[in-house]
């Protein structure tokens, strides 16, 4: 969750002492106050959450537009590759399919799809 990080990963409020490195200052009581209040949003069920629907969207989104930058590189890495002066979409979706039916594994496809669920659902992603 991007709290979860934000609060412990990128930012943290700290209680200054003698100690010249800021990292090994103790973390203020309000912000250990803030980092436990986010872990609690972490133990509701995903259903509650408000705008859950829209939350998902928006990931779909932002995978869409990162896998349509990565398709286009393909393309183009496919073209010097083999000389070519372009390769339409089309051609670069078959080539992307192609690749991606070398790399599928129905048993750990269901198994990892089944992971990453449950860690949405937890609000872990």
């Amino acid at each position: 969750m991007l709290l979860r990080y934000l609060a412990e990963c990128h930012d943290t409020l700290r209680s200054r002492t003698e100690d010249g490195n800021r990292s090994r200052w103790p973390l203020h009581p309000l912000w250990v106050d803030l980092q436990q209040r986010i872990m609690e949003l972490h133990t509701l069920d995903a259903k509650q959450v408000e705008g859950k629907e829209l939350v998902l969207d928006e990931r779909l989104m932002r995978l869409t537009i990162s896998i349509y930058g990565y398709l286009k590189r393909m393309a183009a890495v496919s073209c010097v590759k083999q000389g070519q002066p372009m390769m339409s979409e089309e051609e670069a979706y078959d080539l992307l399919g192609d690749r991606l039916r070398q790399l599928f594994e129905p048993f750990s496809w269901k198994l990892d799809v089944q992971k990453r669920m449950k860690a949405i659902e937890l609000g872990e992603w």
